[in-house]
């Protein structure tokens, strides 16, 4: 590097695109796979997950405590009616009930030895409970007593939702969508056109319900609402990724919600589900479950005891600013992505440097070469249209390298056809 560039990389003067992410990590004190988190009010929320995880806040998620309530399974849903009164579910037939808001928590008798995977209740005396093997519970008195309601399926249903007392929805496998319109009493199956595996159900309004389903061998991911409660249903794609698993929805009104899922996956929607943005995770965590308070807050759990928090609504804004020479070597990942037909990875680098940015197919091929020069002190983005760039460009994974002096670093992009 000569003096002369020295000097200029020095004083150039940056204008960049800075992103801000909204979702801050919060410290739960435990490693464990959490699996559902619901709020009573602003200040109180909690935690369920696996061999009996609970974990409580009382200052708004600042500060989080775990707390034994006498199990060891796995814990997979929470609802609570008020502030008071509340219902966790878990596997082995686990029901659990809090009358003191949460502090003590009494185990209740089932009737069955199936994994429950959700539980909603519509007044203070009747709810319904979901689980594998097409197991519905219904109680008329608090949970005091529990009944099965016999519906002959066999499929595993993992999300219910009701939007008034007597209009509840159910899904599950193979694109299983139950409707009751008495209570929970009797169930009719919807026949849907959905192929995939319904993860969790949304339901803001009598008119309006959402859900997320997987889909293979592809693992597509497709957000799938109805506008009539229930009857009839609109499947839109999302993006793909590998598992099922880790996937859920929230919406707080017909119009503002959530879907959450594998590897940071955080997409926020506005307009009903027409359009929806990618949010910026501050880490690659697995995320099963959201919650929102209001537009503007809203708290995501997961894998590893995972808790991310946002209070303007996950919001992502892009601002300009001046910006002084990075201070260190950077790979951003692409936006979007999955993508179709391009895309554009962002990278900085603190000082002169002969920089590369490399593709790779999934079989560790070289396929394009996007950047190869030198670049003085700065932040870029370059553009990647596989079309322009690649013969027959397969669908698929594929990888993008960055090496810039003695750094390197590679991120993983998926192409969709």
């Amino acid at each position: 590097m000569n003096s002369v560039m020295k000097k200029l990389s020095l004083l150039v003067i940056i204008f960049s695109i800075t992103l801000s992410a909204q979702w801050y990590q919060q410290q739960s004190g435990t490693e464990n796979y959490l699996s559902d988190v619901v709020f009573t009010n602003i200040s109180h929320g909690f935690i369920v997950g696996e061999y009996g995880m609970y974990v409580s806040t009382t200052d708004g998620g600042e500060n989080w405590a775990i707390k034994d309530i006498g199990t060891n399974r796995t814990l997979n849903g929470i609802f609570f009616i008020d502030s008071i009164t509340g219902y966790i579910v878990g596997n082995s037939g686990t029901i659990l009930k809090t009358s003191d808001g949460g502090i003590s928590w009494q185990s209740q008798i089932s009737g069955t030895t199936v994994n429950l995977t959700d539980v909603n209740f519509y007044d203070c005396m009747r709810g319904i409970v979901v689980g594998v093997s097409g197991t519905i519970l219904r109680t008329s008195n608090g949970g005091s007593e529990w009944a099965e309601i016999n519906n002959g399926l066999t499929e595993p249903l993992y999300g219910v939702s009701f939007s008034d007392n007597n209009n509840g929805i159910t899904v599950g496998g193979n694109g299983l969508v139950l409707k009751t319109s008495d209570g929970g009493l009797s169930w009719t199956d919807m026949n849907t056109n959905i192929s995939g595996t319904l993860r969790n159900i949304s339901y803001p309004d009598s008119n309006n319900a959402m859900s997320v389903s997987w889909t293979p061998p592809n693992a597509a991911i497709s957000f799938n609402k109805t506008t009539n409660g229930g009857i009839t249903w609109n499947t839109k794609f999302l993006f793909a990724f590998g598992n099922f698993y880790y996937l859920n929805i929230c919406f707080i009104n017909p119009n503002f919600g959530f879907v959450v899922g594998e590897d940071g996956r955080i997409l926020r929607t506005t307009d009903e589900g027409e359009s929806w943005v990618n949010q910026i995770c501050p880490g690659l965590f697995d995320l099963t479950a959201v919650t929102l308070l209001d537009t503007l807050n809203g708290f995501i759990v997961g894998r590893y005891g995972t808790i991310l928090r946002t209070t303007n609504g996950g919001v992502t804004f892009i601002e300009n600013e001046f910006d002084k020479t990075p201070s260190n070597y950077s790979l951003l990942q692409n936006y979007p992505n999955p993508f179709n037909p391009n895309t554009t990875i962002k990278y900085q680098i603190p000082e002169l440097s002969i920089v590369t940015i490399k593709v790779y197919d999934i079989l560790g091929r070289e396929v394009a070469t996007l950047v190869n020069e030198e670049k003085p002190a700065g932040s870029y983005e370059v553009e990647f249209n596989p079309a322009s760039s690649i013969k027959n460009p397969a669908s698929g994974i594929y990888f993008y390298k960055l090496c810039a002096s003695e750094f390197s670093e590679t991120k993983k992009m998926i192409l969709l056809k």
